[in-house]
C-alpha cells in the first residue's frame, strides 16, 4: 500500500501547473513571445513532456480509480503541449517580408471552394497575426465565388451551412467586384437557397462562368433588372450537353437570357452550347463593346456570318468548328481581327474549312485546340506563307494512340508557311521527338522562335530519356547558330528532371542557364486565354 502511494504522489506531482497568465496571453495573437516568457514556456514544456512520458511509462501501475483520474490529467496536459509548442513555433520569429513572401505564393495557388472553411486562405488565416490581418483587410481575397455543386461535399450535404459561409465570404469582399463560378447543378432545386444569396451581389459581378443546365440559366433571369451593369466576362456553357447524344432533343431551341441583356461593360463572351439569339443583348455592347467571343457553329453559321463582320471592337474570335460551310459560303472579313483560336471536338475537320471561310490580314496570334476522341488532328492549310502570325498554340487533348507521327509531320508542313513564330506552344499527351528533331537539325526552320512551351501530359517516368536529352540538345544548337534566333525562355512540367548525372546533356544544360536561358516549370495546363491577374498588387502595399 506504501509503494502505490507513493507512485501515486510522484504522479500527482508531477501533474503541469497551469501556465501564468503571461502565456495564455500569447495564445491570443501571433507575436514572438519576450526571452523571460520564452524560458518560461521551456520550462512548461519539459514539465508538459516529463508528465507524459510517466503516465506512458508506468500509468499501468496504478489501480482502475487512479488510471481515470490520471488519464484527464494526461489529456489536459496534452493540449497545453500543443499550444505551448504554438508559441514557441518558429513561424513567429519569420521577418515579415519572408511572411509575405510565402503568403503570396500559397494564396496565388489557391482555386478553392467558397462555401467551405476547410481552403488555404481560411488556414492561412490562423497561422500568423500578419496573415490574419492581412486576409481580414484585404477584400479583393473573398472576390473570387466557387460554387461547384457537381462535386463540392458541402453544397451536396450542408446547404445550410454552405449559405452561412457564402455570406460571410460576400461580406468580407466589401464592395470589391466580384469573380464567380458555378458548375452544376441539374435538376436539384434544394441548391436554389445558395443561388439566391449569390444573386444578391449580382450587382458587384466582373466576369461570370457558368458550366450547367437550362434550370440554372432559368436562376440567373432573377437578377434584379439592370442589376450587371460591372459584367466584363459572361461564360455560359453546359459540358454535359455537349458530350451527350446529339440525337437527343436540343434542351436550348427558344432560350432567351434577358438577364444579360443591359451588360454595358461586357468585353469578353464566351458562348456554347447557347446559340448567339439565346442573348439579348443591346445593340451598342454587341457591335461597339465586345472585344473577345467564343462561339460555335452548329446550326447558326448564316447568324455567325452576319454578326461577327459587324462587331468593330472584336480583337479575338474563339470558334468550336462543329459543323462545314458550303462551298458557296461567302468569305467572313475581320480584319481588325488580332486572335484567333479554332477547335474541334471529336471531329476536326472542319477546322480547316472554317480557316479558309475566314478573312483574317491582321491576325498574329493563331491557336488550335483538338479535344475529345481525335485519331489524326486536321490542320489548316496555308496555301503561301503567313509572316505576320508570331505566336502558335496547339492543344491536343485526346486518348487516341494512333497517328501521332504523321500528326507531327502534318504540323511541321503547316509551321513552315509561319516563319516568323516567336513563341511555340505545344500540349499533348505524347512526348514530341520528330519536331524538335527537326527544329534542332534544321535551324532555318522556325528561324524567329525564342519562347518554346513543351506540356507533355504524361507522368515523368514515361517521358524517355532520349526526348529529354533532344530537347536539351536543341536548345544548345539553336543557341549556337548563326541561321536563328536564340531560345530564351522554355516552359515545361514541374515534375519532368531534365538531366540525371554528369552527362554531355548536363554540361549543356548548365551553359544555357549560364547564358540567360529563362526556365519555368509549370504544372498547369495549357491556357488559350489570358489569366484574369495575380496577388501580387496585394502585397505590394504592406
Amino acid at each position: 500500500m506504501l509503494f502505490d502511494d507513493v507512485v501515486i504522489e510522484s504522479f500527482t506531482e508531477a501533474i503541469p501547473l497551469p501556465p501564468s497568465s503571461e502565456v495564455t496571453a500569447l495564445l491570443t495573437h501571433n507575436l514572438p513571445p519576450s526571452d523571460d516568457i520564452r524560458s518560461a514556456v521551456l520550462a512548461e514544456k519539459q514539465q508538459c513532456e516529463h508528465f507524459i512520458f510517466l503516465v506512458n511509462s508506468s500509468g499501468h501501475r496504478l489501480d482502475v480509480k487512479h488510471q481515470s483520474s490520471i488519464s484527464v490529467a494526461r489529456t489536459e496536459t496534452e493540449k497545453l503541449l500543443v499550444d505551448l509548442r504554438s508559441i514557441l513555433h518558429p513561424i513567429r520569429s519569420v521577418p515579415d517580408d519572408v511572411l509575405l513572401d510565402i503568403f503570396a505564393l500559397i494564396v496565388d495557388s489557391t482555386e478553392a471552394s467558397s462555401v467551405s472553411t476547410d481552403t488555404d486562405l481560411w488556414a492561412c488565416s490562423r497561422v500568423c497575426q500578419l496573415w490574419r490581418t492581412l486576409i481580414l483587410v484585404t477584400p479583393s481575397l473573398w472576390s473570387d465565388v466557387r460554387l461547384d455543386f457537381d462535386d463540392d461535399v458541402d453544397l451536396k450535404y450542408h446547404i445550410s451551412r454552405a449559405e452561412r459561409v457564402l455570406i460571410e465570404r460576400l461580406e468580407r469582399s466589401g464592395t470589391q467586384l466580384l469573380d464567380v463560378f458555378v458548375r452544376g447543378p441539374r435538376a436539384r432545386p434544394d441548391t436554389n437557397v445558395v443561388l439566391r444569396r449569390l444573386l444578391t451581389s449580382a450587382a458587384r459581378w466582373r466576369s461570370l462562368t457558368v458550366n450547367a443546365g437550362p434550370e440554372v440559366y432559368e436562376m440567373f433571369e432573377k437578377c434584379p433588372e439592370g442589376s450587371l451593369t460591372e459584367l466584363r466576362t459572361l461564360s455560359i456553357t453546359d459540358s454535359v450537353y455537349m458530350d451527350g447524344d446529339f440525337d437527343e432533343e436540343d434542351r436550348y431551341t427558344g432560350v432567351v437570357l434577358e438577364a444579360f441583356r443591359s451588360t454595358p461593360k461586357l468585353r469578353r463572351l464566351f458562348l456554347s452550347p447557347l446559340p448567339l439569339l439565346s442573348l439579348s443583348l443591346y445593340p451598342d455592347a454587341v457591335y461597339n463593346n465586345i472585344q473577345e467571343i467564343s462561339i460555335n457553329l452548329f446550326d447558326q453559321l448564316p447568324d455567325v456570318s452576319r454578326l461577327l463582320p459587324a462587331m468593330r471592337a472584336l480583337k479575338s474570335l474563339d470558334v468550336l468548328c462543329d459543323e462545314g460551310w458550303d462551298g458557296d459560303d461567302d468569305v467572313v472579313r475581320l480584319p481588325l481581327l488580332s486572335r484567333i483560336t479554332l477547335r474541334g471536338h471529336n471531329d476536326t475537320r472542319h477546322i480547316p474549312d472554317t480557316w479558309t471561310k475566314l478573312y483574317l490580314p491582321n491576325v498574329t496570334s493563331l491557336q488550335l485546340a483538338y479535344e475529345g476522341i481525335i485519331l489524326h488532328p486536321i490542320f489548316p492549310l496555308l496555301d503561301k506563307q503567313n509572316t505576320r502570325i508570331t505566336d502558335f498554340a496547339c492543344y491536343i487533348d485526346s486518348f487516341a494512340d494512333t497517328g501521332y507521327p504523321d500528326f507531327e509531320r502534318d504540323l511541321i508542313v503547316m509551321l513552315q508557311s509561319l516563319p516568323n513564330i516567336t513563341n511555340l506552344r505545344l500540349s499533348s499527351r505524347r512526348t514530341t521527338p520528330i519536331l524538335l528533331e527537326e527544329i534542332r537539325s534544321r535551324t532555318r526552320f522556325l528561324p524567329a522562335l525564342t519562347d518554346i512551351t513543351l506540356l507533355w501530359k504524361i507522368p515523368s517516368y514515361q517521358v524517355p530519356d532520349d526526348d529529354i536529352h533532344l530537347l536539351i540538345d536543341t536548345l544548345h544548337t539553336r543557341a549556337r547558330s548563326a541561321t536563328c534566333a536564340t531560345v530564351k525562355r522554355i516552359v515545361f512540367e514541374l515534375d519532368i528532371a531534365l538531366y540525371i548525372g554528369p552527362t554531355p546533356y548536363a554540361f549543356m544544360w548548365e551553359e544555357l542557364q549560364n547564358s540567360g536561358l529563362e526556365v519555368i516549370e509549370c504544372w498547369e495546363p495549357l491556357s488559350l486565354f489570358c489569366p484574369f491577374g495575380s496577388i501580387s498588387h496585394i502585397i505590394d502595399r504592406y
